[in-house]
């Protein structure tokens, strides 16, 4: 009896097809619990970080809420003031201040750790060589951080969050190492490396303002970016007060210890020191600086180290050049803020380009398999990379000369408008002599009211000063600022009362901040 074989080439055909459907989806599986696992290994470490980065943040608050509420017992005038003291005292407020590290030096250090993790378990022949130089790497850094000063809570961070990092990913691939292709990596990391390629370029330019362009093209024009903008002028003093040199402080703590010769002078030199906002307080228990004299000679103290020594009268003389040279020797912080630049380019970048394709990973793999998935999501975050850079390229090919200022001025688009503004702002040109540029201090866009106040900083007419102090009280923080910054730059003295007033009555510290900066410029000094 024959048999036929023909109604089972279908049969087979789709159990093959089966087959290969099943093989795909385990493939897919399989990529995405290794994206799974290195994104785990990252966020341990991130999460770390912003633990460490919150409580540097929590402790230098406290510090500062007790020394500006010494200052203002005594009868000064501090920024912050009392109305900022319990968003300060709140972990949250420390939290959120923290998260400026994590995002910047704890994201650089941990993608670091997570690359060194990567290349250890894809290539075995690199262990003999890797671990030892990324433990020099470490070590480097951490030397480099403490060079002028043992800073605890930095040093902890450095250390233990890429360890996290790093060992992490070696348990979570413990059983077997990652599949690694150079080919697909290099698809992934050659848009990236454009990108990066551009940023760098754009922020080595002498006139590079990419950063301000960045904030007017992308966040002062709409809600959102409205709030993230809000969001970062609340929340990034604080995590700057943890670095600052004691000569970028607003207001300085000081104690004077005088010896009976030389105690008449006591009186000229506290007013000298608040001069240089460097405040004298009997009651501060670790002042930023303690001054003891003996017979005529002045001591700088750190604590209890003797930093230098100059003459009382010398230091009558010329306090200005003796006070940042202390500030310079007692900087404990400076590598770490070069550091944080870097990171602010490199680290931050990096972790939102990652954050962003992990997000369009998310979205391709429910319609495509996870190769076509992994490449549509590095070209949709190369194409959004570019956009924004194409956008602020436009925005700066919007040149303005002296020739066609005017009609910049009195264009009908903002955008030629705001470069008219920024033109003024940057040149000498007296604004009284472009009257069409008062229609923007009513401006509905911030960003033009902004640049409107910059503008009018250089003004001679006298009929600014009063528009300025209307601005002042503008409702978006960045163009009150931009109002007190033109107050200052006035030179008008009667703007002097209205000023200590508004810092008074002001809730927010980055407006403060410039209040003071603006009293400062028109000669106002410290006293009880």
């Amino acid at each position: 009896m024959e048999t036929s074989n023909e109604p089972s080439a279908p049969v087979n055909e789709d159990l093959c097809q089966k087959q290969r459907s099943s093989e795909g989806l385990a493939t897919d599986i399989k990529a995405n619990s290794t994206y799974l696992r290195y994104a785990f290994a990252l966020f341990s470490g991130l999460i770390l970080f912003q633990c460490f980065s919150s409580l540097a943040v929590f402790l230098t608050n406290g510090r500062l809420i007790h020394t500006m509420r010494i200052a203002m017992n005594k009868g000064y005038l501090v920024v912050p003031n009392e109305k900022i003291f319990p968003v300060l005292e709140k972990i949250s407020s420390a939290f959120c201040g923290g998260l400026f590290f994590t995002l910047t030096v704890g994201a650089l250090v941990c993608l670091l750790a997570l690359g060194g993790a990567v290349i250890y378990l894809s290539y075995p022949g690199s262990k003999k060589n890797l671990g030892p130089g990324l433990v020099l790497l470490l070590l480097s850094a951490v030397t480099a951080i403490n060079l002028n000063g043992f800073l605890l809570i930095e040093t902890a961070s450095i250390i233990l969050c890429p360890c996290v990092v790093f060992f992490t990913c070696l348990y979570l691939f413990k059983n077997k190492r990652p599949e690694f292709s150079l080919k697909r990596m290099l698809l992934h990391v050659c848009p990236l490396i454009i990108l990066a390629g551009l940023l760098v370029l754009s922020t080595q330019k002498k006139d590079s303002m990419i950063f301000t362009d960045f904030r007017d093209s992308f966040l002062m024009t709409n809600p959102i970016g409205m709030t993230i903008n809000d969001f970062y002028y609340t929340y990034t003093l604080s995590p700057a007060e943890v670095f600052k040199a004691l000569d970028q402080k607003l207001i300085k703590s000081c104690g004077l210890i005088l010896d009976l010769s030389d105690e008449p002078q006591r009186a000229q030199l506290e007013r000298l020191l608040a001069s240089k906002d460097v405040l004298v307080l009997e009651n501060k228990e670790q002042p930023d600086l303690i001054l003891r004299s003996q017979s005529g000679q002045l001591m700088f103290y750190q604590g209890s180290s003797k930093i230098m020594e100059t003459r009382i009268i010398d230091f009558i003389a010329g306090p200005s050049d003796l006070l940042k040279n202390f500030s310079k020797k007692t900087d404990a912080y400076a590598f770490y803020r070069k550091l944080t630049g870097i990171a602010l380019i490199t680290g931050l970048p990096l972790l939102m380009y990652l954050m962003m394709y992990s997000f369009f990973y998310a979205i391709f793999s429910l319609i495509s398999r996870q190769s076509k998935a992994s490449l549509s999501a590095s070209l949709a975050c190369f194409i959004i990379g570019l956009s924004c850079f194409f956008v602020l390229f436009i925005k700066n090919s919007e040149q303005v000369t002296q020739t066609n200022l005017r009609d910049a001025l009195s264009s009908s688009t903002l955008s030629r408008r705001v470069a008219g503004l920024r033109y003024l702002s940057e040149n000498t040109f007296d604004p009284v002599l472009y009257p069409s540029i008062f229609k923007s201090m009513t401006s509905p866009s911030p960003v033009e009211r902004y640049w409107f106040a910059r503008a009018a900083a250089r003004s001679s007419d006298p009929s600014i000063f009063n528009q300025m102090l209307n601005l002042i009280g503008d409702s978006q923080p960045n163009v009150a600022c931009q109002a007190f910054y033109a107050l200052g730059m006035l030179d008008n003295k009667e703007a002097i009362p209205e000023i200590t007033k508004r810092i008074g009555d002001s809730n927010n510290w980055y407006v403060q901040w410039y209040a003071y900066k603006a009293l400062k410029r028109l000669g106002w000094n410290q006293q009880r």
